[in-house]
């Protein structure tokens, strides 16, 4: 765990992944505006402000546990009001975010990694040991094992638990890789959007089964895990609707 970088206290390994995560979405969305025939400048207007009310929205929230999804759908909202006032087609629009918001994650969560934050639970069998990260003392993980009595209040590191923060980044790089980039711009407005909706969805519900905040909400699955599948419900029914999803 890196939390700051070198001596420099008020640099945080966490922000500073953060801003490159968003300086890099910033930067592909305006290459995709410029496929999607949209004026680049329109991403210098509507991300900034997308991002501060997510931001905003997120931080007045009681429960902190589920912050990234209600900043994507804060997001989207922002933009859908833009592309009205703009007069901007909305699925065009978002469908130049769409990639980048997997990239621009799959970059935040080496940032958690660092901070020691989002961590797994204990790796349990013995087989997947190799895969095990112990956190130092002082990290979240070590706290919690302490508070728990896993470990004794003076170890050094915490028991080797999922590095769920570096599974999510690269199963999200890996669906990067994967998706066709010359059939996305072939795709109806939208489609794009609502793909990498549900890649997002399927990936962080299976990421939440080793998460160590995962909290039982309805059986076996959290808060979380019920909205990736709304998620991909809704993304499903959606794209079912556009008739045209090809052009």
């Amino acid at each position: 765990m890196q939390s700051h970088l070198g001596s420099l206290d008020w640099i945080t390994s966490y922000g500073l992944m953060l801003m490159l995560a968003l300086v890099t979405c910033w930067w592909l969305a305006r290459r995709n505006a410029k496929k999607n025939g949209i004026e680049p400048s329109h991403i210098d207007l509507v991300l900034p402000l997308a991002l501060l009310t997510g931001f905003l929205f997120v931080a007045l929230r009681p429960d902190p546990r589920i912050q990234l999804i209600p900043l994507i759908i804060t997001c989207l909202l922002v933009v859908f009001i833009y592309s009205r006032v703009a007069r901007l087609e909305f699925g065009r629009l978002t469908d130049a975010f769409a990639l980048p918001t997997i990239a621009a994650i799959a970059i935040q969560r080496i940032g958690c990694f660092l901070a020691g934050c989002c961590w797994g639970d204990p790796v349990s069998s013995d087989a997947f040991q190799w895969l095990g990260v112990a956190f130092p003392a002082g990290g979240f993980a070590h706290e919690e094992h302490v508070a728990l009595g896993l470990i004794a209040p003076g170890a050094a590191a915490s028991l080797p638990v999922h590095a769920t923060q570096l599974y999510e980044a690269a199963f999200l790089l890996a669906l990067l890789a994967a998706f066709p980039r010359r059939v996305a711009w072939w795709l109806a407005p939208g489609t794009l959007t609502l793909l990498a909706i549900t890649g997002y969805a399927l990936v962080r519900f299976g990421i939440e089964f080793l998460r160590a905040d995962h909290v039982e909400f309805a059986g076996p699955f959290s808060i979380v895990q019920l909205v990736c599948v709304a998620l991909v419900l809704v993304a499903g029914a959606m794209g079912r609707m556009n008739t045209n999803a090809w052009r």
